[in-house]
């Protein structure tokens, strides 16, 4: 068991990594002070426009909380196919305890 918990350290920490920074971000992508959803990165940036553009700056501001979604279905992805691997691109074998 010791083995396979020392080659599942990077993995965990990766996931905690991943957790901890893109959550954050899509929250408050969405939601401002006092879960005010006009308070937040998306409500303030649909009232802006781009003097040089010419239309809502909502629509580049969308790509935040896009992008953070596809990390966290990515994420989500890779732990419910067992697809672990290591940095190296080794495989865990998280069964032979």
């Amino acid at each position: 068991p010791w083995p396979v918990f020392v080659s599942m350290y990077p993995l965990l920490l990766r996931t905690a990594a991943v957790i901890i920074f893109m959550t954050p971000v899509l929250y408050y992508s969405l939601f401002g002070p006092n879960m005010t959803p006009a308070r937040g990165f998306l409500g303030r940036s649909l009232l802006r426009t781009a003097d040089t553009l010419g239309f809502p700056m909502i629509f580049i501001a969308a790509a935040v909380p896009i992008a953070a979604t596809v990390i966290l279905i990515h994420l989500a992805a890779r732990i419910v196919s067992g697809d672990i691997s290591d940095s190296d691109g080794n495989d865990v074998d998280i069964e032979d305890t």
